[in-house]
């Protein structure tokens, strides 16, 4: 006997008979009832054209049944999906209402196929989502799937199916449970299919396994289970055996693991516990009883004593579906108050219609112990669904409830202490893989997402989980990460700082020069008429030393945050001033080569060097021929900012100039080399002139260093990186102004303040005399 079937079919007597003993739902009128066991094997079509029929057992073939009177005028049930599809398929030709308490397929939710089927259940997709939510709770995401051969298996489990695919939980394999022959026998080739699947069982890594079948189908299952002793799994049962007494009475089945299961809300029902194990003598006669030949025996006496065999466990378990069969009998009758047009003392005698009754009972709308008692427009009852676990402690509950669902919020809530299979009670692990630390990417394993290997992210990579799993993002331009690093940080920004120790050298001898060639400038400014200055160039020198003097202001353009303008200043500005200043020394050493030697054999020519101002026409010329090259290499070069990693400390970013910067250099440098070794060569022609005007050994001491200097700065530039590189720019870069303020200027200060007597036009004459007459 099934008992949990015989309990359901106590609780509709038990609302019926409830009903007929108020006075105030339908006054007047006795409801009756006829009950048919389906089976398990279902027998539904003989029962769903018996209740069709009339009283001669006869059902007619008419064009308009809306007039007809079938023998009954509602339905309450099957349970199960497969049994409820067939007879609605009937019914709802007849728009003759059934509500069903138990069979939760979402396809019974198509109203346009079954118009006259309602359910007191909530639907499929809310008992998948409470497993799914148990699942997530737990962090199990490593699972088997068992279903039964019906639709009620195929069904769920695809169902289950689809809603996984869009989270991190993984079906390790899926069976389907071999279908039971009706007396329970087991044959060869099941027993065959049973082993194989509980084998199955014993060699996966998955702990959870779900189960989709009617209780029937699972006896012979988890006798397989016993046999094997399999032991350590977590067992989720769907609503269909979840708080089933006669499994839960294999009390071997707690070495197995731990039991939970989907089910609906428990609402106690006053005096139900104790109208189910009630004799029919203590009732009295069954309502609308006929003769014992027009119906079979409606209250099963020979299923009591196995009923209060179960009772304590019906009894502590509580009302759960048993309350679905008692709101869908309370359901018509409310159907049937609106429809009678009852009050509180009578109900209209008319003719009951089953397509008339169907919409009121679309319409029901009342409270129920608590409860309210509405159809959605898919014909379901959105009701509470509770996660029980099982217990075989006699005294407790065998259903313990340990969370609950709901179904407005899809959310599972309350979940409460578990008495785990496991040592010291802690939650069972079922997971293909270990968790990743954070900064580690999962690198797949297999066909299933959740088997995978942990692979740290490396340094300039992050792992962003919401993003990819499976990839480490790299680091924007600017930023960095160590080794499993599940964010970026903002590099160190590194430049040539003012509070370093080189930089305060390169500084400090920055300030002597512009010191020192402000006091060249004062010293020449105040003998701007004696001999010594108008032999280093006149009006000329100020065209060098203010250059100078402005390089040297500028000379801080190398320290500091670099920006677009002192990347320029770097690029063009300084290389600008050195050419002015070594046209000058070009010019000035070239136009004394020409006074000594040239003016006599070239008179005509050097007449016009002199009239129309050669020296200045030169420097001008070669300033604007530098300003061209400057102005073409910016243009064809970005002056950007550049960051480069320090290839010693990756958290470093050091901030420099364009990547371009020393070959931009090299190109501005060019004309300036090339016009340095010309001084040198017109100062190495003029070695032989007066001492007053030899200027050979500091022009080529000059030019020289500043050759050596500018081929030597290119090249570091293009084998190191960094700050280095800066400081070295500005170290030959001061150095360079040095070399042409005191290198050239230098000596002729130390004459005029030390050898005042040279400095007269008197000694300047006979040194020229003294050297025509060594010529001559």
């Amino acid at each position: 006997m099934k008992v949990l079937g015989y309990n359901l079919m106590q609780a509709m007597r038990f609302a019926v008979e409830e009903i007929n003993s108020a006075s105030s739902l339908l006054p007047g009128v006795r409801l009756g009832y006829e009950m048919v066991d389906v089976c398990y094997v279902s027998n539904n079509i003989q029962p769903v054209l018996y209740f069709l029929s009339q009283d001669d057992y006869f059902l007619p073939i008419q064009e308009d049944y809306t007039h007809y009177k079938p023998r009954v005028v509602a339905v309450i049930g099957p349970d199960n999906t497969d049994a409820t599809t067939a007879v609605a398929y009937f019914l709802s030709l007849f728009r003759l209402p059934q509500i069903t308490y138990s069979a939760i397929s979402n396809e019974l939710g198509d109203k346009l196929r079954f118009p006259a089927l309602l359910r007191t259940v909530t639907d499929a997709d809310h008992h998948i989502e409470a497993m799914v939510r148990l699942m997530v709770h737990f962090r199990w995401n490593w699972i088997i799937v068992l279903g039964s051969s019906d639709d009620y298996g195929r069904d769920n489990s695809q169902l289950l199916h689809q809603r996984l695919a869009h989270l991190d939980i993984c079906i390790a394999f899926q069976e389907t449970l071999p279908t039971p022959q009706p007396n329970q026998t087991v044959t060869q080739s099941e027993r065959e299919s049973l082993e194989t699947i509980v084998g199955k069982l014993r060699q996966s890594t998955a702990r959870v396994v779900v189960l989709f079948s009617p209780e029937l189908a699972l006896y012979n299952f988890f006798q397989e289970v016993l046999r094997q002793n399999l032991t350590d799994t977590v067992w989720i049962a769907s609503e269909s055996w979840a708080i089933d007494p006669v499994l839960h009475s294999l009390t071997e089945l707690k070495r197995t693991g731990t039991f939970l299961g989907i089910t609906t809300a428990n609402v106690h029902i006053p005096g139900f516990s104790e109208f189910r194990v009630r004799s029919s003598q203590a009732r009295g006669p069954a309502p609308n009883r006929t003769t014992p030949g027009a119906t079979c025996n409606q209250e099963c006496d020979t299923c009591l004593n196995a009923t209060k065999s179960f009772n304590n466990i019906l009894r502590l378990s509580g009302e759960r579906v048993v309350y679905s069969v008692y709101s869908a009998v309370y359901a018509v009758a409310h159907a049937l108050h609106s429809l009678l047009g009852c009050n509180q003392t009578s109900c209209r005698k008319e003719v009951v219609y089953p397509w008339r009754l169907l919409q009121e009972v679309w319409k029901v709308n009342f409270s129920l112990l608590g409860h309210q008692i509405v159809f959605n427009q898919q014909g379901d009852m959105s009701m509470q669904l509770d996660v029980i676990q099982w217990q075989w402690d006699l005294s407790q509950n065998p259903f313990k409830s340990i969370a609950s669902y709901d179904p407005s919020q899809w959310k599972l809530k309350d979940v409460g202490d578990i008495s785990w299979h496991t040592p010291n009670n802690t939650t069972p692990v079922s997971r293909c893989s270990k968790s990743c630390r954070p900064g580690q990417k999962k690198k797949p394993v297999g066909l299933h997402p959740c088997c995978f290997e942990c692979i740290d992210c490396l340094p300039g990579s992050f792992l962003n989980q919401t993003a990819d799993e499976f990839e480490c993002q790299p680091c924007p331009k600017y930023e960095w990460s160590r080794r499993n690093d599940t964010s970026c940080f903002k590099r160190k920004l590194v430049f040539l700082e003012w509070n370093k120790a080189p930089t305060i050298i390169v500084a400090l001898l920055a300030a002597l020069g512009f010191l020192s060639t402000l006091a060249i400038s004062g010293v020449f400014w105040r003998h701007f008429q004696t001999p010594m200055v108008r032999s280093a160039g006149g009006p000329m020198c100020f065209l060098m030393l203010t250059p100078l003097l402005m390089s040297y202001m500028v000379s801080p353009v190398y320290v500091g945050l670099p920006t677009v303008s002192t990347c320029f200043c770097r690029q063009a500005f300084f290389t600008l001033c050195f050419t002015v200043c070594i046209s000058c020394i070009t010019v000035r050493s070239f136009q004394i080569v020409c006074v000594f030697k040239m003016a006599s054999r070239l008179p005509r020519a050097y007449s016009y060097w002199v009239r129309y101002h050669g020296p200045y026409v030169f420097v001008a010329s070669i300033t604007v021929l530098k300003l061209v090259i400057v102005g073409g290499s910016l243009l064809t070069t970005s002056t950007t900012l550049t960051h480069r990693n320090d290839p010693n400390d990756p958290k470093v970013l050091i901030l420099s100039c364009n990547p371009n910067y020393h070959r931009v250099l090299l190109t501005n440098t060019s004309l300036d080399l090339l016009l340095s070794v010309l001084g040198f060569g017109f100062a190495y022609v003029g070695k032989e002139l007066p001492t007053n005007y030899n200027e050979a050994k500091f022009i080529t001491l000059c030019m020289t260093f500043y050759f050596i200097s500018s081929v030597s700065l290119c090249t570091f530039m293009s084998v190191y990186d960094g700050v280095l590189v800066t400081i070295m720019d500005f170290l030959v870069t001061v150095l360079n102004l040095l070399g042409i303020s005191l290198g050239y200027f230098g000596p002729k200060c130390y004459m005029i303040l030390f050898y005042p007597e040279r400095n007269t036009q008197a000694y300047f004459n006979s040194v020229i005399q003294g050297y025509t007459m060594g010529k001559d």
